[in-house]
């Protein structure tokens, strides 16, 4: 049996901005989770300690947004709670008690140390239910204490804020044991009680609550929080006091053995792990799970892109499939994913994303449905489980009747040589999204270089497949010679050394170095081979290459961008023109030995990578950093894609290195 992971950070001195910057994330497989930063500060409007799924995994509202807490030791009162208002003040100033975090698998234990008392505070949620545990211990201490707490609810969209007018809470029933909110539009918020305390109401508010990302993210950032009443608790020392918050009907709950049940969980899921089993890798596996959500009627159905803000979006979940279910020992998830999507395939696409506000999908994408096939032939080599095709393949044998016929937003393959085109004015269907109002900053609008690798690749499989199931795939075969000497042809620019990122766009053919390419030799059947394929990984590594990934643009470039921040537009302007992506990590590891056949200049590849689990979203790797030195993490702090390309090469890299 492997054990579970217990990281132990020290921050006894640290300052406030550092216990800022480190979030922590637990979630319940829904969709819903619960997250703030170290401090206990919510600095973006995503933060609570009850994100529920309200329409699994969407529609999720924030509900307990946080917990003001006081420590009453004889006559002496000592807030361990921090918030920030509007106007910058922090009132009370409890993070300055804080003298370390351990996360326990994925939960974070926050000890706050009080003169010659330490308490702990610890979260966790239950797996498919909307529900958090938030419980105190008197981990030592010359005697008793008192624990007085007041949970901070409101019910708004997790996008949005809300003030006192908005709350949406209407009205509070108060026991010996718990409280019953009455919220609009959903069923009841309780709060139950594990442990001897007193309840009263208190009906009060916590006004002009401040989110200082979001206001540095240009977005609204001030709410107000209802306080409906507060609870006092006698801590003994070793002894422990819980709250819990959830949803629905009343049940019984025991915290001790709910906080069991998540450890137990942990444990099963590094049992079943791929080797290796290192530190990093098993805190690799435990964060990949908290991507693996349910939709529809299948437990896991789904794959969340990015914590905190993104949901499912059909791209992000088929580049992230191999690595948070292969590399983790659940084929079946994946398979029970690669099936589902089949479901909402729609003139030959699978869907870009599936919005929280509506959850109908939209179609807005030139790729994800070629990752799809990618995924399928990632599971097909891992398992050799040939029985999916039954389910399948006709649905891809109409993906690709669909792209020589044509679909949405002039996705369609050129007759005259086999590649495949996309887009229009206004559109932007590639990974490379990013849209600021009508400004289309990477809109690509021709052939584009990975969605042709992708686009061979898919043909290539499907011909293997088809001549599996006993079809004739003489067909698919010319489609897919035709598309190979295209390829070479039109995409190759030999003067610079390495392949063009877009051909036969609006402006011609677009000579800008980008990581895109390395996609033409790590896909499941690459188009470059030998001298040509070593020389797009020099070019990519001397530009591109960062210790936190690949940048999307060329420093050398004019438009590159070095620095991500600032409002939306600024933001979306940088977002791919020279930004840092971990997710691309992958293709450069599957395109090194491609072209290289060695792990010789791999070995400290993913060195900062592991090292950053500690660094911002706790155990987790965020969506991106800064191109220039020194890189700072930006956007999610945690993003599936990242931790699956991270945990896939590492195994990959690992069992290299072996043979």
């Amino acid at each position: 049996m492997i054990s579970t992971p217990v990281t132990d950070l020290c921050l006894d001195g640290a300052d406030l901005s550092r216990l800022l910057e480190l979030e922590w994330l637990v979630t319940n497989g829904m969709g819903g989770y619960a997250s703030s930063t170290v401090a206990g500060v919510n600095t973006r409007r995503y933060h609570g300690l009850l994100i529920a799924a309200t329409r699994p995994p969407a529609g999720r509202r924030v509900l307990l947004a946080n917990m003001f807490e006081e420590l009453r030791i004889g006559d002496e009162v000592i807030g361990l709670s921090t918030a920030e208002y509007e106007d910058g003040s922090l009132d009370p100033q409890g993070w300055k008690y804080i003298t370390g975090v351990k996360l326990v698998g994925t939960r974070p234990v926050v000890s706050f140390t009080v003169g010659d008392y330490v308490v702990e505070k610890t979260v966790w949620m239950e797996r498919g239910l909307n529900q958090t545990w938030v419980q105190y211990t008197l981990a030592s201490g010359p005697g008793s204490l008192d624990l007085q707490l007041l949970p901070l609810v409101t019910n708004r969209d997790f996008h949005a804020e809300s003030r006192s007018h908005e709350a949406g809470v209407s009205d509070a029933a108060i026991s010996e044991d718990s409280i019953i909110l009455t919220l609009a539009g959903l069923p009841d918020l309780i709060v139950d009680l594990d442990g001897h305390a007193e309840i009263d109401r208190f009906d009060d508010w916590f006004w002009n609550v401040a989110h200082r990302r979001e206001r540095e993210r240009g977005f609204e950032f001030v709410e107000d929080l209802m306080a409906p009443c507060v609870v006092r608790a006698r801590l003994d020392p070793g002894s422990s006091f819980a709250l819990t918050a959830y949803l629905g009907r009343r049940q019984d709950h025991i915290a001790s053995e709910s906080l069991s049940a998540f450890d137990v969980r942990a444990q099963e899921l590094l049992d079943r792990a791929a080797e290796p089993v290192d530190t990093p890798t098993q805190r690799l596996v435990l964060a990949a799970d908290q991507f693996l959500v349910g939709r529809g009627s299948r437990e896991i159905g789904t794959v969340i892109a990015g914590y905190h803000w993104f949901g499912d979006w059909g791209r992000d979940t088929m580049i992230a499939l191999p690595g948070l279910t292969l590399a983790t020992g659940r084929a079946e998830s994946m398979r029970g994913i690669l099936v589902e999507y089949a479901s909402y395939v729609s003139q030959g696409m699978l869907p870009n994303r599936f919005p929280d506000d509506t959850g109908r999908p939209e179609y807005n994408t030139v790729d994800a449905t070629l990752w799809w096939f990618e995924a399928v032939a990632a599971y097909l080599r891992a398992t050799g489980d040939d029985s999916i095709l039954r389910e399948l393949l006709t649905p891809m044998i109409r993906v690709v009747d669909w792209h020589l016929r044509g679909s949405r937003f002039g996705i369609r393959v050129d007759s005259e040589d086999g590649l495949l085109f996309a887009g229009e004015p206004g559109s932007q269907l590639t990974w490379m999204d990013a849209k600021a109002g009508d400004w289309v900053v990477t809109p690509r609008i021709g052939k584009p270089v990975e969605v042709n690798a992708l686009w061979y690749s898919a043909l290539r499989s499907l011909e293997r497949w088809l001549g599996l199931a006993g079809f004739d795939p003489s067909k698919t075969q010319e489609l897919a010679d035709r598309v190979s000497v295209s390829f070479r042809s039109r995409f190759w620019n030999e003067e610079l050394g390495y392949l063009y990122d877009v051909v036969d766009g609006p402006d011609g053919d677009d000579s800008s170095l980008r990581p895109n390419q390395l996609f033409a030799l790590s896909v499941s059947h690459p188009l470059l081979h030998g001298k040509l394929a070593r020389s797009v990984v020099a070019r990519v590594r001397d530009e591109l290459l960062t210790p936190f990934g690949m940048r999307t643009l060329s420093p050398s470039d004019s438009k590159y961008a070095g620095k991500y921040g600032g409002g939306p537009l600024e933001r979306d302007g940088a977002y791919h023109q020279g930004t840092v992506w971990p997710w691309l990590i992958g293709a450069y590891v599957d395109a090194h030995l491609h072209a290289f056949g060695t792990v010789r200049e791999l070995d400290a590849l993913l060195d900062e990578l592991l090292a950053h689990l500690d660094d911002a979203g706790l155990g987790s790797i965020a969506e991106i950093f800064g191109g220039d030195v020194p890189h700072p993490p930006d956007g999610c702090v945690a993003q599936a894609w990242s931790v699956a390309e991270v945990l896939r090469s590492r195994v990959k890299l690992t069992n290299a290195a072996a043979t």
